[in-house]
């Protein structure tokens, strides 16, 4: 059984936010990109997917929701994006292998995709470029599909979505942080999204009547005990900014 057809089947609880913990033990150069541990800190990326794990997580996502040309461009990283993400991809996989070791129960990645900081309208051609390296580095560090994480615009989110098409059938998972409308919801499917949720906030009356399986990454200041009641149409349910493992182990 595959991740869709477990979502189809039960609610998945997913993991939360991994820069809550990386941030407690992080000097200020390394908060100021906490994506570029994955080379300088591996053990501790592992660790915080490990707590996620533990916590009841059964889909957890890959440090690496900025790790594209625009975003690690002023840390001196621009060269080496795809071995930050496809290394992205080998941590939390070594994680799910060892959870799955640990509780008999499979943990699917997700490679963890933001809006680049490129308007769409001013420069295609780059925002193109960046999101098409970045998600490219995940697929080859062997994700189970990526995740687009709080997408400000529906037409950046739908290139987005094309891109990852393109090169490969995996399940994408497209949160918005806001509530999208029945018009963004149709561009978001005929995108080929698998999954539409919100990141950060709970799902609409909308999403609800979609057809489409619902991911709902709801932020630090929800009721974690309560999520599952409250949002009964969800089939994906995790953490936005600043979730922490023992928010998670409530769902």
């Amino acid at each position: 059984m595959g991740f869709l057809d477990e979502i189809i089947a039960r609610t998945l609880p997913a993991d939360g936010d991994n820069a809550a913990l990386l941030r407690h033990h992080a000097n200020a150069a390394e908060l100021a990109c906490l994506d570029a541990l994955c080379l300088s800190a591996p053990e501790r990326i592992v660790a915080v997917h490990e707590r996620f794990i533990t916590a009841g997580a059964r889909l957890i996502r890959t440090q690496s929701p900025r790790a594209n040309e625009h975003d690690l461009a002023p840390h001196g990283l621009a060269d080496r994006i795809n071995e930050l993400n496809w290394t992205a991809a080998r941590l939390a996989r070594d994680a799910a292998t060892a959870g799955k070791a640990a509780t008999g129960k499979r943990i699917y990645v997700a490679g963890a995709v933001r809006q680049p900081g490129i308007d769409l309208s001013s420069d295609r051609r780059a925002l193109r470029a960046a999101l098409q390296e970045q998600i490219g580095a995940l697929l080859d560090g062997g994700v189970d599909g990526i995740v687009f994480e709080a997408f400000r615009d529906v037409e950046t989110l739908a290139l987005a979505l094309e891109i990852k098409y393109a090169l490969h059938h995996c399940p994408a998972i497209a949160t918005l942080d806001h509530l999208p409308d029945a018009a963004a919801i149709t561009r978001l499917i005929d995108s080929g999204a698998d999954v539409i949720g919100t990141f950060g906030l709970l799902p609409s009356a909308a999403l609800a009547d979609a057809g489409t399986p619902i991911a709902c990454f709801a932020g630090a200041d929800a009721d974690f005990s309560t999520l599952g009641t409250l949002t009964p149409q969800a089939s994906l349910i995790g953490g936005a900014d600043g979730v922490t493992p023992d928010q998670i182990t409530a769902l």
